[in-house]
């Protein structure tokens, strides 16, 4: 009976790079949400893609619940939440994101992160993914477990390399101070914990227990190892 359940479950992960695996040699066997399938016994389906962001995590976590028949497996959902000053439009039929990196590339957002980008507003965004999606699980009864890829709180300088002439300082990641301290009450910080704590970050979590990165600055393979290990503690498998 039990190996009959076991084979039900079904293991959902979203985020951006550090939920993809990019940088790693062996993306599908080296990347948390595969060393988790086969530590459990259990088939994954990866959602993640570089560059993702908040709001494309939850668009498309969505669109998964919508469009799959959840009523006789035992869904477990994991999300990497991603930087929240990236951004998705819908444009020409298509989603299509925006990253403070393509400030120089891209017009789109080199007018949003010029002119548009709020620290206020993308936090109050980034409580509201958090909250939509905490609701709607524990709706359903769903196990899930949200993480912070990092702590986020470098300040990032972009410098317009088009017509607009200008630069802009920003974080790109959760910051307390930019929302009402009674928000926090509504977050289960069971299930989220790297919410208040940075130590519990993807990140941070991984390189104090004796993992690395890559050149490009994504979790290396014993990082992805070490957080497979701390997510098995958080989730019933």
């Amino acid at each position: 009976m039990d190996k009959i359940q076991k084979m039900n479950k079904l293991l959902i992960t979203n985020g951006c790079s550090f939920t993809y695996g990019d940088e790693l040699s062996r993306r599908n066997d080296q990347a948390f949400p595969y060393l988790l399938a086969v530590k459990h016994n259990i088939p994954v389906n990866n959602l993640a893609y570089n560059g993702k962001s908040n709001e494309a995590i939850v668009r498309t976590t969505l669109e998964f619940m919508l469009d799959s028949d959840l009523s006789k497996i035992d869904p477990i959902f994991i999300i990497g939440w991603s930087g929240i000053a990236r951004k998705e439009f819908y444009n020409d039929g298509k989603w299509s994101k925006i990253t403070p990196t393509q400030v120089a590339v891209n017009k789109l957002a080199e007018v949003h992160y010029m002119y548009l980008q709020s620290n206020k507003q993308d936090n109050l965004e980034f409580f509201n993914h958090t909250l939509l999606l905490q609701l709607l699980f524990e709706s359903k009864n769903y196990q899930y477990f949200f993480f912070n890829i990092d702590d986020g709180q470098v300040i990032q300088n972009i410098k317009s390399g088009g017509s607009i002439k200008g630069s802009n300082k920003f974080s790109d990641n959760y910051n307390l101070s930019h929302i009402n301290n009674s928000y926090i009450n509504e977050i289960n910080l069971n299930n989220f914990p790297s919410f208040v704590d940075k130590e519990v970050t993807f990140l941070n979590y991984s390189i104090t227990n004796g993992g690395g990165r890559e050149k490009g600055g994504h979790p290396n393979a014993k990082s992805h190892q070490i957080w497979a290990d701390y997510l098995s503690t958080k989730l019933k498998f």
